[in-house]
């Protein structure tokens, strides 16, 4: 169970006591004055130090030597980072075996998972399905075989992350951030995709097929054996270095624009002439 933030604030005060017989050093924490976030999450830790002028004496407590002053205070911010850093992981846990609860009950019990703007990187969510939640966050991870299915993930950065097998059909992964990640035999089918990095990617042997891509970046990607059919490319998708050896499905592709330059310098190909350069 998640300890409410009041009760462990309340608990920590109650046990901050120094060694060699130092008083107990009182730091007044406004609980009820944190601003929330979302899920419950603590906020950073900069919001709950006080504006304290260090040259004002305190009236509560014994002074100390301002150098002994400077190492508790030091050692104290430092408890409470990694405090706030156990307590955020542990929520984020719970809520992701909410959305699998959810999931299970088909809605019934449990809570869908919509969870912006978090580090995901130290923690192990290799058991938990991401289908149909609701996601800004993760980073370098390993999430191989993942369920992404009707996800989400608008924004989200998942740069040198192993999602060999993962399966995206249908999620909404505009805006996200694949750079240099392994993608091969991942599934795309059906995904509606605009300014999604996939720079450096591996996506040798994934399916590709059925899919909207506008202003993507597949420079230096990799489409070995990848499939295309039936996906459209529009206005300034990015190639330069690409490799597709292998590539099926181009004759059924819609490739409307490539470019095989630069953003600086587009060298744009269109229809017939870039189905050739790309076979």
């Amino acid at each position: 169970m998640v300890m409410h933030i009041h009760e462990y604030f309340e608990k920590l005060k109650q046990h901050l006591v120094w060694s060699k017989g130092l008083m107990v050093k009182k730091v007044l924490i406004n609980v009820a004055n944190i601003p929330s976030s979302n899920n419950g999450i603590i906020p950073d830790s900069s919001q709950l130090n006080p504006n304290k002028d260090p040259n004002k004496p305190d009236n509560k407590a014994q002074l100390y030597d301002k150098s002994m002053e400077e190492e508790q205070e030091k050692s104290y911010l430092v408890s409470i980072k990694r405090t706030i850093k156990m307590m955020n992981e542990k929520r984020i846990i719970h809520l992701f075996e909410l959305h699998q609860l959810w999931l299970e009950s088909v809605g019934d019990k449990g809570e869908k998972l919509v969870l912006d703007e978090r580090k995901l990187e130290s923690l192990n969510l290799s058991n938990f399905s991401f289908k149909e939640a609701r996601l800004i966050g993760f980073g370098s991870m390993n999430l191989e075989k993942g369920n992404f299915i009707l996800a989400w993930l608008y924004s989200s950065i998942f740069r040198n992350a192993c999602l060999q097998g993962a399966n995206f059909y249908k999620g909404y992964i505009s805006y996200v951030d694949f750079t240099y990640s392994d993608l091969r035999n991942s599934i795309f089918t059906d995904c509606e995709s605009t300014e999604t990095i996939f720079f450096g990617s591996d996506l040798s042997d994934s399916q590709l097929n059925t899919c909207y891509f506008d202003y993507v970046d597949f420079r230096n990607s990799n489409f070995k054996n990848a499939n295309i059919e039936d996906s459209f490319f529009f206005e300034n998708v990015l190639v330069k270095g690409a490799n597709f050896k292998g590539v099926l499905g181009l004759d059924n592709a819609k490739i409307l624009s490539i470019n095989i330059g630069t953003t600086e310098e587009p060298i744009n190909l269109r229809e017939d002439e870039a189905k050739r350069w790309i076979s």
